[in-house]
């Protein structure tokens, strides 16, 4: 697996629809670990299993002011990932550019 980036990140993962959406997996910065690579992004921690997301389970990828939120399905259950990393969004769009990453909505 070739690495293209790698940041220190805190982010929240949940799952489903409605008023209340649970969050499956949550971890503070810098306790989280996000590795991008030309297949997709993977999110580790140490105690937790890791999530790994290819570039076309992807519906979106938006900037925030503190990092992303990326939005996928599952089972058609939609699922909403949000990271907290500083200058994150700039690093991945250049990292975008130079390896001709496949992206929704970029």
């Amino acid at each position: 697996m070739n690495e293209l980036l790698i940041a220190r990140i805190g982010f929240d993962l949940s799952s489903g629809t409605g008023w209340t959406v649970p969050v499956i997996k949550r971890a503070d910065w810098p306790l989280g670990r996000l590795v991008v690579t030309e297949k997709g992004i993977t999110i580790q921690t140490t105690f937790l299993r890791d999530t790994v997301l290819a570039w076309t389970e992807m519906t979106s990828v938006q900037a925030t002011w503190t990092g992303l939120t990326i939005c996928y399905e599952v089972a058609e259950i939609p699922h909403e990932l949000s990271i907290v990393a500083p200058s994150l969004a700039r690093r991945l769009r250049i990292a975008a550019s130079k390896h001709s990453l496949p992206i929704p909505g970029w």
